[in-house]
């Protein structure tokens, strides 16, 4: 997904972004894909620690998307296919969803966006929803201030759903919403 951020580089100004490098990639490989003098930050080796403090990700679909549940930072979910193996997997490949978190839930909690969907436009417009001022009135108190220790997202969510005035994060029912 990184090319795909980059295509609209002037669109991301008011953000800041970081690239959490898989430690085992060589940290030359992303910067090939960045502008000169880009303001785009690469850290390797400490994604638990970008992804806890990021307002939100873009991720491509895989364990880093299920990480990123685990650790409670809202995503977008990113993913582009050499287009010759979307063709043809896709008549093989029949489930929902692509990311970790969302095929464990069985539902889409996660925005994913596939191939031609995957555009910069989409990725920003989706980061743009999730972190509205609004969205992050909503989930600040159930990302970053729980104040009961949990010991999953499952239970986490389960906790979030069944207490009075918590808003359910897979963007459906909003708990007295006037008040927002």
């Amino acid at each position: 997904a990184l090319e795909k951020l980059m295509d609209r580089d002037e669109k991301w100004k008011d953000y800041q972004l970081i690239v959490a490098a898989a430690p085992s990639t060589d940290i030359e490989l992303y910067k090939r894909y960045l502008p000169e003098n880009s303001r785009i930050q690469i850290v390797s080796g400490d994604t638990y620690s970008v992804l806890k403090q990021s307002s939100a990700a873009v991720i491509s679909s895989g364990t880093a998307s299920l990480e990123a549940a685990i650790i409670g930072t809202p995503q977008v979910v990113g993913y582009g296919f050499n287009p010759i193996t979307y063709a043809i997997g896709i008549h093989f490949y029949h489930s929902k969803f692509f990311s970790l978190a969302n095929l464990i839930s069985d539902k889409l909690i996660f925005k994913e966006l596939l191939q031609y969907e995957c555009s910069a436009e989409a990725l920003f417009e989706e980061l743009k929803k999730i972190t509205s001022a609004a969205r992050a009135t909503i989930t600040a108190p159930f990302f970053g201030n729980n104040v009961e220790h949990v010991q999953s997202v499952s239970e986490a969510y389960k906790l979030a759903k069944n207490s009075n005035g918590t808003i359910e994060l897979t963007g459906c029912p909003v708990y007295q919403p006037e008040k927002i």
